[in-house]
């Protein structure tokens, strides 16, 4: 009854919250964390297109002597 009353969660729910969040738990995860693995993978892929950028001004440079 007290979902069909307050929704959920319910007013009382939050006493046994670590944090004080009941819902929205995959939001408050997604803007907190997405920064530093959009981060890590940004800088990786530039890794690797710099990497095979230098390997193909290698090989038409060798090619080109």
């Amino acid at each position: 009854m007290s979902i069909f009353k307050e929704g959920s969660p319910t007013q009382g729910s939050f006493k046994f919250s670590n944090n004080g969040r009941r819902a929205g738990f995959i939001d408050f995860v997604i803007l907190t964390e997405i920064n530093p693995i959009v981060d890590a993978l940004g800088k990786e892929v530039f890794r690797n297109v710099d990497n095979i950028v230098t390997d193909i001004v290698q090989d038409y440079n060798k090619d080109n002597k």
